[in-house]
């Protein structure tokens, strides 16, 4: 039987708790009050309240979240809905609470876009990225997206475009105008926290001079380099394919060099959402290496 790792579950709620009510404070503070609409379930909600005002915000999201994640439970892995139900539920408890207790910001609409959809789509990537969901379309498109071949992005999109639809009708053009920038700030910053803050360069360097490369970047930079051999499809030629992760700041200089050994080299450099393992964190200090100062393997060492 598999241990429990209650100090990595407490680390978890922890992070979804504070997260929730990050999310809630945002969508209380500016998007709300402002009568602009979140993506999702929220969305619908806020539509439905502007008809009936009367029932509370967090009493509609358990009433369409809790039959999805029933639906859905035996779907989906055991921790996310565990964490899901979690979030949701406590989401809903805050957002049950009368908003009068908080400052509302209605000055400047733009900036009441851009704060909110920047809060909430950071929090939402924290709760994301410790394995849970606020739930709503994100477990309806987890399950979907299996019978119908659509990505989950691609159907939360279609969703959302269904909403500033409505949004459209009921609030008017210039609302719904303001709710996108609201989305796309909020999608901006949920990929931001779930993948691109730390994000780095894998590199892909195929060239007949492997060796003296390989030589070249592990004296200038801190980094490792992986080679394996490969030939050519059309040419029959045998190569070096060459691959190390750096991040951005080692990006430029890394070019030069390999200009530098071989122009003709074949080259992909690829974003790296996370990396796992081994990997100095940081900006490295870039050597400026001259090829009398690195040492090479004796093969290459006979060939010159």
């Amino acid at each position: 039987m598999k241990k429990i790792d209650w100090r990595d579950h407490a680390k978890c709620i922890a992070y979804i708790t504070l997260a929730s009510i990050v999310t809630c404070l945002g969508f209380m503070i500016y998007i709300n009050p402002n009568n602009l609409l979140s993506g999702g379930i929220w969305g619908v909600i806020a539509i439905i309240r502007h008809f009936t005002p009367q029932i509370p915000f967090g009493v509609y999201n358990l009433l369409f979240n809790v039959p999805l994640l029933l639906w859905a439970w035996k779907k989906l892995n055991l921790r996310f809905a565990v964490y899901t139900l979690y979030a949701m539920s406590l989401q809903s408890l805050i957002l049950t609470m009368p908003a009068s207790w908080l400052p509302a910001y209605t000055n400047d609409l733009l900036l009441a876009c851009m704060f909110g959809g920047m809060i909430i789509g950071a929090a939402s990537g924290v709760i994301v990225r410790y394995y849970g969901s606020s739930g709503g379309f994100e477990v309806v498109s987890s399950i979907l997206r299996v019978k119908i071949d659509m990505s989950v992005g691609t159907m939360i999109l279609l969703f959302n475009v269904v909403i500033i639809s409505l949004a459209a009708v009921i609030f008017g053009f210039e609302r719904a105008m303001y709710t996108m920038v609201s989305l796309y700030i909020t999608a901006y910053a949920f990929n931001m926290v779930l993948s691109g803050m730390n994000a780095k360069r894998s590199l892909t360097i195929i060239t007949e001079k492997g060796d003296e490369m390989a030589a070249r970047m592990i004296a200038a930079i801190p980094r490792g380099v992986t080679i394996s051999k490969g030939r050519g499809a059309y040419s029959k030629t045998e190569k070096d394919i060459l691959t190390s992760v750096i991040s951005r700041f080692e990006l430029a200089p890394i070019k030069d060099l390999i200009k530098e050994v071989d122009p003709n080299a074949f080259v992909m450099v690829n974003e790296t959402y996370e990396v796992m393992g081994l990997f100095k964190s940081g900006r490295q200090k870039v050597n400026k290496i001259k090829l009398s100062d690195v040492e090479l393997p004796v093969k290459i060492e006979k060939e010159r």
